[in-house]
C-alpha cells in the first residue's frame, strides 16, 4: 500500500532508495516487489518467473559462513520471524498492483468505485481528474480517516 500510495515524497521516490540502498533478497515477494518499483508492472510480471542469478561469490560465501555460524538458540527466532511475516502472497500483491495501475487509467467512475470498495484504494490511488465525481468520493469517504478527510475539504 505504501508503495502505491506514497510514490515521491520530499523529492524521493521508492525508487531513489532502493538504488542508493542496493537491497538484495532471495524472498520472491520482495524480489517482485523491488521489480515493480524499479522497472514497473510489465518488467516486474516478466522476471517473476526468471531464476535469481548472483554475480558475486562473495554473496555465496557469506551465506556458507552465516549457516555455519548459527546455533540451536537461533532457530527460536527464526520461528518468531516466520510467524511475524505478512500472509501475503506473490498473487495477491500482484492482483493489487494490477488493479493499482489499471485505476490510475480508468476513467469509468463504476469501475473505481468498484476498485476502491474491494481493494481498499485510497485518494493518492485515483486520477486527479476523476476527483470531481461524487459517487468516487462516496465511496472514498467510508473509510477515510477524519484527518485525511479534514486535508481534502474544499
Amino acid at each position: 500500500m505504501a508503495v502505491t500510495k506514497y510514490q515521491n515524497r520530499e523529492g524521493y521516490s521508492h525508487r531513489d532508495i532502493l538504488r542508493l540502498a542496493h537491497p538484495s533478497t532471495k524472498d520472491p515477494l520482495l524480489c517482485f516487489l523491488f521489480d515493480y518499483i524499479t522497472h514497473g508492472f510489465e518488467k516486474a510480471i516478466e522476471n517473476l518467473n526468471k531464476p535469481k542469478e548472483t554475480t558475486n561469490n562473495t554473496e555465496t560465501i557469506a551465506d556458507n559462513n552465516e549457516q555455519k555460524s548459527r546455533t540451536n538458540n537461533d532457530n527460536d527466532e527464526d520461528e518468531e520471524e516466520n510467524n511475524n511475516k505478512k500472509l501475503v502472497t506473490i498473487e495477491q500483491l500482484k492482483e493489487f498492483i494490477e488493479i493499482v495501475e489499471k485505476v490510475k487509467t480508468s476513467a469509468n467512475d463504476d469501475e473505481l468505485v468498484a476498485a476502491i470498495k474491494q481493494h481498499n484504494l485510497v485518494r493518492e490511488h485515483m486520477p486527479t481528474n476523476m476527483l470531481n465525481s461524487t459517487a468516487i468520493w462516496a465511496a472514498l469517504l467510508e473509510k477515510m480517516p477524519l484527518t485525511a478527510m479534514i486535508r481534502n475539504l474544499g
